[in-house]
């Protein structure tokens, strides 16, 4: 399919707004009719001084660069293309990208930085704006499994701290008034009271279809509104972890969409490293560590042994030799700092070190017993009873002592005594 037309900058007339589009490389399905809404023949007297949002927004006031704004999005909408906008605060941005996206008829998905502002949206922006221009689309608002009450885990919660029973009896009131089960209504108990983990799940604890409670299911319901609604609000987590369950061949909890705008998009990078890049750190070291540790306990090596504490103490050194300055670190910027542990002559003593002593080979250290070889041939038995008992745990245990080396050697920081 041919990429769209590559439109230029454009400086709009309010100089705190900056429009660019970029290159799309596909275009995506136009399978939905127009919704029934109030027409709005012109974005620029929608808002401006006639607009019939001051009758609904006390202190209304037009300005340039919320209609320029609202035309850009309306456009790139319609064409399938990219928008970047960056605008200043003031500009009334979550009305300029909402009413083209209600116009628009399409799927649409609108993305926010954190869940305050994603309930300010739906509960307040997105009926407001409704209101104004008719009949407003089908919508859902859709948060993560632990902001939904979870039933069948209130109904088993017998016993908790005594500073806990009052949030208990609130969420136990709350459960026969709300009816989607989000807990930003029960703004009686605190967002970190220690009760919602007993009350709410998780991907470990929930039951799926197994729960007895699967038919009144919150999160359930909310997911389902949310892949029949024409407009869906969610957050920026939730919006990357369905794109990561996507890549990873899982059923995604969002609907496709033809339209997707994210709001406080500056926030995507850090948070798109997180769901889709690799971090490896002194506490995922540590904790490989321990699990060959646990691992080769059964294999009674004193020399593995040693070896995995040579590479925990590389470890604590390279993390004391790693930036003091708190915060991210381009690595061309740090690579020489962590390399002088690195150096040749403390690389080359410790691999000389590590590889002294290779590790023992049970199949050689422990003698075989004489075979009779009439005996071996005869007997098809005899010939399974003659091989090493320890055959089965022989190429595990050469195997972590193989990693345990190349580790070691990657990893080290100082000569060891």
């Amino acid at each position: 399919m041919q990429p769209l037309l590559r439109l230029p900058f454009h400086l709009s007339p309010d100089p705190t707004v900056y429009i660019s589009r970029r290159r799309r490389y596909y275009a995506l399905p136009i399978g939905r009719e127009p919704c029934n809404l109030t027409r709005v023949t012109d974005l620029r007297d929608f808002f401006g001084e006639h607009s019939p949002l001051r009758d609904l927004l006390p202190g209304f006031q037009p300005r340039a660069g919320q209609a320029w704004m609202a035309e850009a999005v309306q456009e790139a909408i319609d064409g399938l293309d990219k928008l970047v906008v960056e605008a200043g605060t003031g500009t009334g941005k979550t009305f300029a990208y909402l009413l083209p996206a209600l116009l628009s008829g399409r799927k649409t998905i609108i993305s926010t930085g954190t869940k305050a502002l994603q309930d300010q949206l739906y509960h307040r922006d997105l009926p407001l704006i409704g209101r104004a221009v008719g009949r407003p689309v089908t919508t859902a608002l859709l948060k993560g499994r632990a902001n939904y009450l979870c039933l069948e885990r209130l109904d088993n919660v017998t016993e908790v701290a005594k500073d806990l029973r009052n949030d208990l009896d609130a969420v136990r009131r709350w459960r026969h008034h709300t009816g989607s089960g989000d807990r930003a209504e029960l703004t009686g108990v605190e967002e970190d009271s220690r009760i919602w983990p007993f009350v709410t799940s998780t991907v470990d604890n929930c039951l799926g279809q197994k729960c007895p409670a699967y038919s009144d299911c919150h999160v359930v319901r909310a997911r389902r509104a949310a892949q029949e609604a024409d407009l869906v609000v969610v957050n920026h987590h939730l919006l990357l972890a369905d794109l990561a369950m996507k890549e990873e061949g899982f059923v995604e909890f969002l609907p496709d969409a033809e339209a997707i705008i994210l709001d406080e998009a500056h926030q995507i990078p850090d948070l798109a490293a997180q769901f889709f890049g690799i971090a490896l750190g002194s506490r995922e070291l540590d904790r490989l560590v321990e699990e060959v540790r646990a691992a080769s306990i059964a294999f009674h090596q004193p020399e593995m042994q040693r070896r995995i504490d040579r590479l925990q103490t590389a470890i604590r050194t390279l993390r004391a030799e790693a930036p003091r300055t708190e915060g991210r670190h381009q690595l061309e910027e740090v690579i020489d700092q962590l390399q002088v542990p690195f150096d040749a002559p403390t690389r080359d003593s410790l691999y000389r070190r590590i590889l002294r002593d290779p590790v023992p080979d049970p199949r050689k250290s422990e003698p075989t017993p004489a075979r009779d070889p009439r005996k071996a041939g005869s007997n098809p038995a005899a010939k399974v009873a003659a091989k090493p008992a320890t055959a089965g745990h022989t190429g595990k245990a050469m195997k972590l002592g193989r990693i345990l080396t190349a580790l070691t050697v990657c990893l080290a920081a100082a000569p060891l005594g």
